[in-house]
């Protein structure tokens, strides 16, 4: 397959299965990641794996952080309401959530 197909051939599946994801997997969707290239290969990224308990905390602050611009009557009409929300069912429901950060450190 070349690039062009690879990139066309490509989906975001956002339904997740109800069971585990193994660390031999998490670990290969990090390399991967890491195989990413970078400006000067500065590779400027720091991931954070989260699952169970750490995961659940993260949906929590982001509907706290969400609930705290107001009465949800008056936050839908944000731009970012949907987007956020979408996010947050998303992260809800997958087993890890994979967050990478730029450190912008090169």
């Amino acid at each position: 397959m070349n690039t062009m197909d690879a990139i066309r051939a490509r989906k975001s599946v956002r339904s997740f299965q109800d069971a585990p994801v193994s660390r031999e997997v998490i670990e290969q969707i990090l390399l991967a990641g890491m195989e990413a290239p970078s400006t000067k290969n500065s590779q400027p990224w720091k991931y954070y794996v989260l699952q169970s308990k750490a995961k659940v905390r993260l949906v929590q602050l982001m509907k706290d952080g969400l609930a705290s611009f107001g009465p949800e009557e008056n936050v839908r009409q944000f731009p970012f309401y949907a987007s956020v929300v979408n996010s947050i069912r998303v992260m809800d429901s997958a087993p890890v959530v994979i967050l990478v950060f730029n450190t912008g450190i090169n």
